[in-house]
């Protein structure tokens, strides 16, 4: 049993809440980074799921179309529902859709041994095939993926272009999957 002196302390203190509060400031402090992390991540993924389901879209309107007309649409306009409002990355305010712009194609360079393929026929008419990129609007922050998506096939590939996606869509003037793309299955 200890004896109280006078003038010793008080046996319970009133700020003995300091030091559990300073232990709960610190464990939140070293967890808010974590939970940001995931929060972003998840957004990310959330983007790239739609995006993915967007172009599945766009490939299942582009097969309809080509069954009823026997050629695809030449632009998004000649398409329906959301397809039909957006615009290309090449316009002056391409559309934005989930941290993601498109890029539509006429036509696809040589790759792989096979010669250079041009979509679009003599009548003007896109009979040969059609082509879409989709392109991260701020790499790492919207997205990191880029999608590609051509017929025939209608095999949905996707690469990360790295922090200089933009710059390097930009150059990309004829559809091409670039080396080291990888393939989606269920298209």
């Amino acid at each position: 049993m200890s004896i109280q002196l006078p003038g010793d302390p008080l046996p319970n203190p009133a700020y003995r809440w300091v030091l559990p509060a300073l232990i709960a400031f610190i464990a939140v402090a070293m967890a808010v980074p974590f939970a940001v992390v995931h929060h972003h991540n998840s957004v990310i993924e959330e983007n790239q799921n739609a995006v993915i389901d967007a172009l599945r879209e766009y490939a299942r309107q582009q097969a309809v179309l080509y069954e009823k007309n026997k050629r695809y649409a030449s632009s998004f306009d000649e398409l329906s529902g959301n397809w039909a409002s957006v615009r290309d990355v090449t316009a002056l305010q391409p559309t934005v859709y989930r941290g993601y712009r498109f890029r539509a194609f006429t036509s696809r360079a040589p790759q792989g041994g096979a010669a250079e393929m041009k979509f679009v026929d003599a009548d003007g008419h896109m009979t040969g095939g059609y082509a879409i990129m989709a392109i991260p609007v701020n790499y790492g922050y919207t997205a990191r993926l880029t999608f590609f998506i051509s017929s025939p096939g209608d095999r949905l590939f996707y690469t990360d272009l790295g922090v200089k996606t933009d710059t390097v869509s930009r150059a990309i003037v004829q559809y091409f999957v670039p080396e080291g793309a990888r393939s989606m299955k269920g298209i």
